[in-house]
């Protein structure tokens, strides 16, 4: 468990220079059509990308509820690093 905080800390330590971060964004691939809900199932992708900041969960819980996404979906997260306890919340 320990090897595991080393490596998650290292990781968002060895991000982009303050100079060069930008506040997480978080999107949503389109609801799936009728046909492709019956055929696939109606999960979507969600993505964030970008440095982690301190309200980054809080935005992200807002959005899925306000975006009705499913439980089901797919989140697909890019940080080059950021602030880890907000991390660990995400």
């Amino acid at each position: 468990m320990t090897r595991l905080w080393l490596i998650l800390l290292g990781i968002l330590a060895c991000g982009v220079s303050p100079a060069a971060a930008q506040r997480l964004s978080i999107s949503a691939s389109a609801p799936p059509s009728r046909l492709e809900a019956a055929l696939m199932g109606n999960a979507r992708y969600v993505y964030l990308d970008g440095e982690i900041d301190a309200d980054a969960a809080k935005r992200f819980e807002t959005f899925v509820a306000a975006n009705d996404i499913p439980y089901t979906s797919t989140v697909v997260l890019n940080s080059p690093g950021g602030s880890l306890i907000a991390g660990i919340e995400l």
